[in-house]
């Protein structure tokens, strides 16, 4: 099944490609995660800030303060792009069916308009 990654109060700047790139991976974004000013020299084709790729997946904890600012693509995402759509996702060991967006929350079972309020993403000049 997929692979994780956890990232837990970092800040990725200043990349010349995608800040990050991941495929077939879950990322668990946790505390302050900061995207900012990546593909600015050489811009990447997609996702400037973060790029999906092969059923990969974003997982907000509880709190998350995500920010993707100042990430520039030449044609798609400058803050995210996903590509490699998929009919389902590596889960906790297990599969589910993937739903319209390929942001979810650590409880997967708690609908969108239930997920506490201190938790933030935000697109700024992307």
């Amino acid at each position: 099944d997929g692979l994780a990654l956890v990232l837990d109060t970092v800040t990725i700047s200043d990349s010349s490609g995608p800040g990050l790139c991941v495929s077939a991976a879950i990322v668990h974004m946790k505390g302050n995660v900061q995207f900012v000013s990546n593909g600015l020299r050489t811009r990447p084709v997609c996702g400037g800030g973060l790029l999906l790729q092969s059923s990969s997946s974003v997982v907000l904890s509880k709190g998350v303060e995500l920010l993707f600012e100042n990430n520039a693509a030449l044609y798609y995402g400058g803050g995210v792009y996903y590509g490699g759509l998929s009919t389902t996702l590596p889960r906790g060991g297990q599969r589910y069916s993937q739903s319209t967006c390929v942001f979810d929350y650590e409880d997967a079972l708690v609908p969108v308009e239930e997920w506490s309020t201190s938790t933030h993403v935000v697109f700024s000049n992307n």
